[in-house]
């Protein structure tokens, strides 16, 4: 199964003392097949990967603190490019922007403070993938203090890493982050190309509001808070996936059941006044994927299937001789079944191997695009 996108990623993600797992590296690509004997940690690597991945989302820059601080020199060399295009009829030329030390050490605190919500983020959702204290998901005991349990990550473009160790503490003092190559990024940030594309992007605003109090130098200052927090964090993140989506080692029972429990919570629903909600807790992964299972159309965005991946679903389709169907119920719990040559049928009534393939075909016809990620 491939996507006309070719994505290269040589992050390389190490656990160590996690779980079942001793020792772990993968640089993960296009394809990660990873193949051993029971217990030793498959399982709990791909999920260990995953809350990585959605942990960006958490550590996304915050749209205003780094915001205001921007140096004053990076706000005239802003203003400079936008004066010399002008000039120049739109083009932007290329300035050279001389980086001081307290731009350095502006850039600095950023990337730091937001690498370490990264690994805040990865370890609670570790934790909540599995439904546990992280103190229990290390390898050792606490006791054992020569022993350490952590997950690294280290990412090749820009250049930065973090240790987040699996201790006690959540805060993220204690997350050690070597930061990017200050100047490269804010090179990379405030290119040319990020202020031409963000004036254009203003310019029409910014002549409506012509009458309004804004001075130059407030419409530059809103700029420069445009460029940050539309570049700063995709500078940072560099080719990481836009969405992660987790299909669970228990996914086959969750799809022949999860009618019964979303229709067992509804019913109860309306007695939520006289009678009490007992459902059997559920881990993370359980919970998300169930989720995903009951509106597998929606994502954080308006999101359609990247056509290579409709095409991979339909030809296993063709070769399971059923094809997985989503069938709208007014109830607002829709149903999910497999349609074959002999009929409609409830995935609970077909072979284990379609109830276990269906999820995945859900994900390849209504959520994957060409920047996700899919364990």
């Amino acid at each position: 199964m491939t996507s006309s996108y070719t994505y290269h990623m040589s992050l390389v993600i190490e656990a160590v003392n996690v779980g079942p797992i001793r020792r772990a590296k993968l640089s993960p690509g296009n394809l990660n097949v990873l193949i051993g004997a029971n217990n030793t940690g498959k399982t709990f690597f791909a999920t260990v990967i995953h809350r990585i991945f959605a942990a960006r989302t958490e550590a996304y820059f915050p749209n205003s603190e780094p915001a205001q601080g921007i140096p004053d020199d990076i706000q005239e060399f802003v203003r400079r490019c936008r004066a010399a295009s002008r000039r120049n009829g739109g083009d932007y030329p290329q300035l050279e922007l001389n980086i001081t030390d307290d731009m350095r050490e502006w850039a600095d605190s950023i990337n730091v403070s937001t690498l370490q919500r990264l690994g805040v983020a990865a370890r609670r959702g570790i934790s909540y993938a599995y439904g546990m204290s992280i103190e229990r998901l290390r390898r050792q005991p606490m006791a054992d203090s020569n022993y350490e349990s952590y997950i690294q990550i280290k990412n090749p473009n820009p250049q930065w890493s973090i240790k987040v160790p699996m201790g006690t503490t959540t805060g993220p003092e204690d997350i050690v982050v070597s930061g990017p190559n200050q100047d490269k990024w804010i090179h990379d940030v405030f290119s040319a190309a990020s202020i031409e594309r963000q004036s254009s992007r203003f310019e029409s605003r910014w002549s409506l509001e012509k009458d309004s109090d804004n001075s130059p130098e407030q419409e530059i200052a809103e700029l420069c808070q445009r460029i940050l927090y539309m570049r700063g964090d995709t500078t940072l993140f560099n080719d990481w996936p836009l969405e992660c989506l987790h299909l669970p080692s228990e996914r086959g029972g969750i799809m022949q059941s999860y009618r019964a429990i979303t229709s067992a919570a509804l019913r109860k629903s309306s007695f939520a006044d006289i009678e009490r909600i007992e459902i059997e807790p559920l881990d993370g992964t359980a919970r998300d994927f169930l989720s995903f299972v009951v509106s597998p159309e929606s994502g954080m965005h308006v999101r359609v299937a990247d056509d290579s991946f409709v095409e991979s679903a339909a030809d296993m389709e063709r070769r399971l001789r059923a094809e997985i169907e989503i069938v709208k119920a007014p109830s607002g719990i829709d149903r999910i079944v497999a349609r074959t040559p002999e009929g409609r049928f409830e995935l609970n009534q077909t072979s284990s191997m379609i109830s276990e393939l269906a999820s995945l075909l859900l994900a390849l016809k209504h959520r994957l695009r060409s920047r996700d990620y899919l364990t």
